[in-house]
């Protein structure tokens, strides 16, 4: 791996970030682990990011991967409730486990991509407001709260079928931030998570005072076009200034390719 990493660093300059994709980069600390965050610093010394699990991230994998180079690290909420992350999504992470862990990623200057679903069946609009305030409590550097797509043939997608929820021809995966196929939410209610997948971000990192307005909006009447021109944007702008803030070009050419990119991906 660090001699693919050492062979992009000369074929494809400039290397400013690694961004591994493992669902799970490290599970404990063991001899494989100890021995990249010994070589990878010394070999490649380049920042990178990695995909952990609350109870994967300790104090001892936290600290390796930071002394490695890791910069930011995405891991999941899943839900701010309880009860739907471990009976619903069957994830088997407390509440304890997942506010310590985001703790731990704190204190040795880890950046942290958190994604709480909102919408998943089984679930009830309440939970994904609990959801929004668990997030908000916890303080990922980029939250994101995407609608819950069963992929087709998963448990999850299965009961969703078994339940009425869903038709079994159905094919849910859209985006993740556009209007549930689910049928067990009334169209008000995915109005409203649409508006919290865009908004929530808002909600979670502006500072108090703003937060009795966004959630007003939220929970509506707001325009869905409005909610995306608000909210997307300020989501790029979180996951790139907070998760990937090495790969943002620094001349005004590059960014403004970049800025005219967007509009024309929003339009």
């Amino acid at each position: 791996m660090i001699e693919e990493l050492l062979w992009l660093k000369e074929e494809r300059p400039p290397l400013k970030l690694v961004r591994f994709c493992d669902d799970t980069f490290a599970h404990r600390v063991d001899p494989w682990l100890e021995e990249f965050c010994e070589k990878y610093p010394a070999r490649v010394g380049v920042p990178f990011y990695c995909l952990m699990r609350s109870n994967t991230l300790t104090e001892d994998t936290a600290r390796l991967l930071a002394g490695a180079g890791c910069t930011a690290i995405g891991m999941s909420i899943e839900s701010g409730v309880e009860r739907v992350r471990n009976k619903l999504l069957r994830r088997n992470l407390s509440d304890q486990q997942v506010i310590a862990s985001f703790a731990v990623a704190r204190k040795y200057g880890l950046q942290t991509y958190g994604a709480t679903m909102v919408g998943i069946p089984g679930s009830t609009l309440d939970d994904d407001f609990q959801s929004l305030e668990f997030a908000r409590s916890i303080g990922p550097s980029a939250p994101v709260f995407p609608i819950c797509t069963p992929y087709r043939g998963t448990e999850l997608w299965r009961e969703a079928v078994d339940r009425g929820d869903l038709d079994g021809d159905t094919d849910p995966m859209t985006s993740a931030l556009t209007m549930s196929v689910l049928k067990c939410f009334t169209p008000a209610e995915k109005a409203v998570q649409v508006r919290m997948a865009y908004l929530g971000p808002l909600y979670c990192t502006l500072p108090d005072l703003a937060r009795p307005l966004i959630h007003r909006l939220i929970r509506g009447p707001f325009p869905l076009s409005l909610t995306y021109v608000v909210g997307q944007p300020y989501m790029v702008y979180r996951i790139a200034t907070q998760i990937f803030r090495q790969a943002i070009p620094k001349t005004p050419g590059a960014l403004f390719r970049i800025v005219l990119d967007s509009v024309r991906y929003l339009a």
